[in-house]
């Protein structure tokens, strides 16, 4: 298999999906083959609705799918009553090539965009810190964890670069992945990044994706999702595998 085109701009999920299978990124982002939307899928956009809702517009008690995690949940709707200027919620940060901020929406210049579910900004000791939280719906898998420190670093990264007007006061940021059905958050004590991180980060990042964003062939990788992939060939999809 061959082809011409090849991906141009990238998040976390479009990454998540090469490394999974370059040929299934081909054939979601390039070729834009329909795929089905799951029950899982459709569960985890529904509950990520119902958290934004509830932080934003409050109400009576924390809806049952965010109980697990009622004091987190119960802070940020505070938050946005009390300093609404340092909630950000579901957000889309857009960066150029060489990481300046942009507009998510520039079709020409955004070549990475980072979906942010919560972030807020509070005071710790006299200096801002902001904090990330990604909401996740699935299974925490053990064996993922060095995938999901990556992510986290993305956060980061994006969150340092495009608060950079907050350097100069000492901008720290962090991380979590909230996972509401588990009752857990990782990493139960998430590393603090600062601008002195912000050179090493893009470093690995731009590693990272220039396999992705130079591949030409995207060959398939038999992988254990093979059997519920949309372009499986028991699906009458155009993957060799599954």
């Amino acid at each position: 298999m061959s082809s011409a085109k090849q991906i141009t701009s990238w998040s976390a999920s479009r990454f998540n999906t090469y490394v999974q299978c370059p040929a299934k990124a081909k054939y979601t982002y390039i070729d834009k083959l329909p795929t089905a939307q799951s029950e899982p899928m459709m569960r985890g956009e529904r509950i990520h609705k119902i958290a934004e809702s509830f932080i934003l517009d409050g109400g009576e008690a924390v809806p049952p799918e965010l109980a697990k995690h009622a004091d987190t949940l119960g802070m940020l709707r505070e938050a946005c009553d009390t300093a609404p200027e340092y909630l950000y919620v579901e957000n889309m940060w857009g960066f150029t090539t060489d990481w300046k901020k942009t507009s998510p929406t520039n079709w020409t210049a955004c070549k990475l965009r980072v979906k942010v579910d919560v972030a807020i900004i509070t005071d710790d000791g006299g200096k801002p810190m902001l904090d990330i939280y990604d909401w996740k719906t699935g299974k925490f898998r053990p064996d993922e964890q060095s995938s999901y420190l990556e992510q986290i670093e993305l956060y980061c990264l994006a969150a340092l670069l495009y608060f950079s007007d907050l350097h100069k006061h000492g901008l720290r940021v962090r991380a979590r992945l909230v996972y509401l059905d588990a009752g857990m958050i990782f990493p139960e004590n998430p590393k603090t990044y600062g601008p002195a991180d912000i050179a090493k980060l893009r470093a690995a990042w731009e590693k990272r994706v220039k396999p992705m964003l130079a591949d030409t062939t995207f060959a398939p990788k038999q992988n254990k999702f093979c059997g519920w992939c949309d372009f499986r060939a028991s699906n009458g999809g155009p993957c060799k595998y599954g």
